[in-house]
């Protein structure tokens, strides 16, 4: 008869909340929080959703099965320690999602600029209030409320929070195209210096390289300057953003990013209309683009390397190749 009450215990309605709260923590920082943040950033990853979602899934099932058997373990121990966990669970659960989603703007940019760590003190206090107020309400109800009273509120709560979670997860990857399918590029040496033997155009962006380090390397090594001497280096260039991709967007189409559309879109516009693409292909010229990328390399050591930039981790080269 005990062992038939302790399996009923194990397999009945008690264990429900500790799984809604189980479900619930997992869904919102394995499930919710990488398809939000993929789906307010799908330019910035090179990924399909795809294999985010089947990672996302397999760190969803093991936290789940983790904390299910957790509260297993704490209900078997005693209905009190079991009804702590419950509190303790439900009170992560509410504060996480509130921090996730409304005091995430208050934290410090990650742009490389040092963070003045003092002026974020304001948030360090609003976290402790948002937690002691949350904790001190969880667990004020889990005291004065029965305990199937307590049970209930706690299912409630996470049930309906992950269903609203789900639902703006399941709108947010339908609406925003992180559905679609991402162009995925690959390293080849195929055509790599086929050229025309008629004319030809080779165009090398340096975009992360001082101009006065090439300059120098001519002064300490002479004879390179017969190697580029068909080149034109022009040593007074400006780049206008940080990064390859943007600033060869804007050498390309001479058009600034706005931030009037996703930038997904003006790239693409910018890489396949763009004015100099229509002006070679009106001259019967051939265009190819070429990505190296490149880690760690500190110096131009070598004359092969004269293309690669200094602390460089990508570097643009077109073949510009004269039909036949």
């Amino acid at each position: 008869m005990s062992k038939n009450t302790v399996r009923k215990k194990i397999t009945g309605r008690q264990l429900m909340p500790g799984i809604f709260i189980s479900l619930a923590i997992s869904f919102l920082l394995f499930l919710y929080a990488p398809v939000d943040l993929y789906c307010a950033n799908v330019s910035e990853f090179w990924f399909d959703f795809s294999t985010l979602l089947i990672t996302a899934l397999g760190m969803f099932a093991a936290c789940f099965a983790v904390l299910a058997v957790l509260y297993l373990i704490a209900m078997l121990i005693h209905p009190y320690v079991y009804r702590i966990a419950l509190a303790g669970g439900l009170t992560l659960f509410i504060c996480t999602y509130i921090q996730g989603n409304f005091m995430i703007d208050k934290l410090p940019p990650l742009d490389g600029t040092s963070i003045w760590w003092e002026k974020y003190d304001i948030l360090r206090k609003d976290t402790l209030i948002l937690w002691g107020i949350v904790l001190a309400v969880v667990v004020l109800a889990a005291i004065f409320l029965r305990k199937e009273r307590f049970e209930n509120v706690a299912m409630f709560i996470s049930g309906c929070m992950t269903l609203m979670l789900l639902v703006t997860a399941c709108s947010t990857a339908l609406t925003n195209g992180a559905l679609i399918p991402k162009v995925h590029l690959h390293i080849s040496e195929e055509n790599e210096f086929n050229m025309s033997s008629d004319e030809n155009f080779v165009i090398f962006v340096l975009d992360t390289a001082d101009s006065r380090e090439f300059t120098s390397l001519l002064e300490d090594h002479p004879e390179y300057r017969d190697i580029f001497a068909d080149f034109t280096y022009y040593e007074n260039m400006m780049g206008n953003y940080s990064c390859t991709m943007n600033a060869v967007a804007y050498i390309l189409s001479g058009e600034w990013f706005e931030n009037q559309e996703p930038l997904a879109d003006y790239l693409n516009d910018v890489y396949l209309n763009s004015p100099l693409w229509e002006e070679l292909w009106s001259r019967g010229y051939q265009t190819s683009m070429r990505m190296i990328f490149v880690l760690r390399m500190t110096v131009w050591q070598t004359i092969s390397a004269m293309f690669i930039t200094q602390q460089s981790d990508q570097t643009l080269i077109w073949n510009l190749q004269r039909k036949n």
